[in-house]
């Protein structure tokens, strides 16, 4: 599926590239695009928002047709296919140790509710528990 639709936007973009005027717009259109982008991403890093997301895939969109956002694309993509290999070669091990952290909790949460139920109270009670075993 994805080998066709970039097929599908090779052949587009070769027969809109054959036109001088259909290029020069749609390149434009690309630079107002990820531009765009790039500009709400910094904008995200200084507010609440997904910002190096935004910078990343506003620099994909302008890498589709500007060799220097491509030169930027690449070490990060590098580095995420190193990642996701890492990831992957390790994957069974961080699922075994969340399942392991999960099960903890829910035997914790299990034996606090089984103790004291919904009752707050359980929490100081469990920590007077706790500072009288220490004391000894």
């Amino acid at each position: 599926m994805r080998d066709q639709l970039y097929t599908l936007y090779k052949d587009r973009r070769e027969s809109i590239r054959i036109h001088r005027s259909l290029d020069l717009a749609w390149r434009a259109i690309i630079l107002l695009v990820g531009g765009t982008l790039v500009g709400l991403g910094v904008f995200f890093l200084l507010f609440p928002g997904p910002g190096w997301a935004t910078i990343f895939i506003g620099f994909l969109i302008l890498g589709t047709e500007f060799r220097w956002a491509r030169s930027v694309v690449e070490p990060l993509e590098r580095a995420a296919a190193r990642l996701s290999d890492h990831t992957q070669q390790h994957a069974h091990g961080l699922m075994a140790a969340q399942m392991a952290l999960t099960a903890g909790a829910l035997l914790t949460i299990y034996v606090y509710l089984s103790i004291w139920g919904f009752d707050i109270q359980g929490i100081f009670t469990l920590r007077e528990t706790i500072q009288n075993w220490l004391a000894g």
